[in-house]
């Protein structure tokens, strides 16, 4: 769903230009977190070790 063409057009645009409902359908349930982040949660887990692993 992130990955676009060359004229910025996902998977998602084409499903739904052309009318795949069940395929736009399984490319939101895979792309949308089940447990989303939250912004306290993320710092403390995610993001202190990615800048870590980035910077040193």
């Amino acid at each position: 769903v992130a990955r676009a063409d060359y004229r910025g057009r996902t998977a998602l645009h084409f499903a739904a230009s052309n009318g795949h409902a069940r395929c736009m359908r399984l490319l939101v349930a895979d792309f949308i977190p089940s447990e989303p982040y939250e912004p306290a949660t993320f710092s403390e887990t995610m993001g202190e070790s990615f800048t870590r692993q980035k910077y040193n």
